[in-house]
């Protein structure tokens, strides 16, 4: 039996792994959402570990009655931790009183999209060109994706967080 998965408070002391895990994962220690270059060590989130090795991280940027999640990145697939990581942080929404919760993606990323559906998101705009603005930030963002589609637009995804303030969230 392997050993379980445990949440903890994303801290400094994870800013090596996690540049490293961008590097190899995305090209670039940077993340570009709707035109903005952010360094995910500048905000909250989480990491999910199994004996002390990171297997899981979600980065959030609080925003007002909201939050966008910035990027969730997880190394052993289709085993929970990206949904323990995503309800951690609607848990923290609705603690905070948040309206919502919302992610960028583009149309190429399937897994992404799958995930995020699971888990009650839903597109709610697309960004057209987003992509070719946010080349300029971030030139490692590549002209076609994996699924060899021509990559310009963004998709935006987001979950409504109207339950009872009262009423404890679902697991």
């Amino acid at each position: 039996m392997s050993d379980p998965i445990q949440l903890r408070t994303l801290s400094p002391s994870d800013s090596d792994w996690v540049n490293e895990w961008l590097r190899s994962d995305w090209g670039s220690s940077r993340i570009v959402t709707r035109g903005r270059l952010h360094d995910p060590m500048d905000f909250p989130g989480w990491v999910a570990h199994r004996a002390s090795t990171p297997v899981g991280v979600l980065v959030y940027r609080p925003l007002g009655d909201a939050a966008e999640l910035l990027w969730l990145q997880v190394h052993e697939r289709r085993q929970g931790i990206g949904r323990q990581l995503v309800e951690a942080l609607q848990s923290d929404g609705w603690t905070r009183r948040w309206s919502r919760i919302w992610a960028i993606t583009t149309e190429d990323n399937r897994d992404a999209l799958e995930f995020y559906r699971a888990m009650d998101f839903e597109c709610v705009a697309r960004h057209e060109g987003a992509l070719d603005v946010a080349r300029r930030l971030k030139p490692s963002i590549p002209e076609v994706g994996s699924h060899g589609k021509p990559l310009h637009d963004e998709l935006e995804l987001a979950v409504e967080l109207t339950r009872r303030q009262d009423e404890p969230p679902a697991r």
